[in-house]
C-alpha cells in the first residue's frame, strides 16, 4: 500500500491538475477567473492548513521524500487537484437562479464526498506510515479509522461544505457564455 501512496502523491497532481483545469475551463466557458477559482481554492486551502497544521500546531506530519519541514512539498497539489476533481464531478452545474435549497444540497453533497473521500484515504496513509496525526485517539492507541474519525468529518466535510456551497453563484451574470444546462 505504501508504494502505491508514494506513487500516487506524484501521479495523481501530474495528471489531475491539468486535467481538471482544462474540464473546468470548458465548464464554465472559458472563464478564466471561475476555472481559476476552482483549481487555487483547494490547492491554496491545501497549502496554508495543513502547512500551519504540520510546521506550526505540530498534529500532522508526513513521512515522504520531497518535505518542507513536516509537510510534503507538493501537498496542495496531491488535495486539490483531487478536490477539483471531486468537484467538477459532484457539484452540478452553476445556476444563477439557485434557492438556498440547492446552495444547501451542493454544500451538503460535496461535504460528504470530501469527508469520505479524504477520510479514506488519510486512513491508508496512517496504514502506510505515510501521515502521522497526533491527537487524543492516537495518544490511546486507537486505530487509524479513529484518529481520521476525529477529524475527517468537521475538516474535510466542512472545506467541502464550503466549496461546495457557492458552486451556484459562481456564474457571473454579466458573462456572454451560453446559460449552463442543469446536471441531472
Amino acid at each position: 500500500m505504501r508504494r502505491l501512496l508514494e506513487a500516487y502523491q506524484y501521479v495523481a497532481p501530474a495528471v489531475l491538475t491539468p486535467l481538471a483545469s482544462w474540464l473546468w475551463w470548458r465548464h464554465y466557458h472559458d472563464d478564466a477567473g471561475l476555472t481559476a477559482i476552482a483549481l487555487l481554492v483547494p490547492i491554496v486551502h491545501a497549502y496554508v492548513v495543513p502547512g500551519v497544521g504540520t510546521n506550526v500546531l505540530k498534529v500532522w506530519e508526513f513521512d515522504t521524500g520531497l518535505r518542507l519541514g513536516r509537510f510534503r512539498l507538493h501537498h496542495g497539489f496531491v488535495f486539490g487537484s483531487a478536490t477539483a476533481m471531486l468537484g467538477l464531478l459532484t457539484v452540478p452545474a452553476p445556476d444563477p437562479a439557485a434557492g438556498l435549497g440547492d446552495v444547501l444540497r451542493r454544500g451538503l453533497t460535496m461535504a460528504a464526498v470530501l469527508g469520505l473521500a479524504n477520510g479514506a484515504y488519510d486512513v491508508a496513509a496512517i496504514r502506510a506510515g505515510i501521515l502521522k496525526v497526533y491527537n487524543q485517539p492516537w495518544a490511546d492507541g486507537r486505530p487509524p479509522g479513529a484518529i481520521v474519525g476525529d477529524y475527517a468529518p468537521w475538516f474535510f466535510g466542512g472545506f467541502g461544505f464550503v466549496y461546495g456551497a457557492p458552486a451556484s453563484p459562481w456564474r457571473r451574470a454579466s458573462s456572454t457564455a451560453p446559460p449552463i444546462p442543469a446536471a441531472r
